[in-house]
Parts: structure tokens; sequence; C-alpha cells
């Protein structure tokens, strides 16, 4: 039987490792490696994602949609000014 160098390298080393010879490194990994190939391990089920919702307080009257809007527009200009002040 003739393998790879790299496989070989690979059993040569689990060889020295554990000093037993390379025939029986062999004899023991190459079932185990045939099982596990045999019968492919489904993944788990991944798990619902659930949004867990909160309570963020009560809207004031006098905070409507649009005065929100336009205190974001505010809020982000400042910060886009902010970040092109720091390029160099």
């Amino acid at each position: 039987m003739t393998f790879d160098n790299d496989l070989a390298a690979v059993l040569e080393k689990a060889a020295y490792r554990t000093g037993k010879p390379s025939k029986v490194v062999l004899n023991e990994t190459f079932p185990v490696g045939l099982s596990s190939t045999a019968a492919p391990q489904t993944p788990p089920k991944p798990r619902r994602f659930q949004v867990m919702p909160s309570a963020l307080g009560h809207v004031r009257a006098s905070v409507g949609p649009d005065k929100a809007l336009r205190l974001v527009d505010v809020l982000e200009g400042e910060e886009l000014s902010r970040k092109l002040e720091l390029r160099p």
C-alpha cells in the first residue's frame, strides 16, 4: 500500500509519539477513520431564534415622529462632521 508523503509523515509522527510501530498505529487508526466516514453524523437542529421584547418607556406627546427624525438627522450630521475632521 502506498501513501502520500503528508499522510506518511503524519503516520510516522504518531508512531514516534506513541512508541508503537507504524503498522500498529495504522491498524488502530484505520478502522476508526472508516467507521466515522461510513455513518456521517447529522448536524444538530438549529434552535429557533426568538426575540424577547422589552418595554422602552412611554413616548411623550410632545415628541412626534417628525421631531424625532429631525433630531436623528442633526446628531448623525454632527457625528459625520466629527469623523471627517479626524481624517488626515
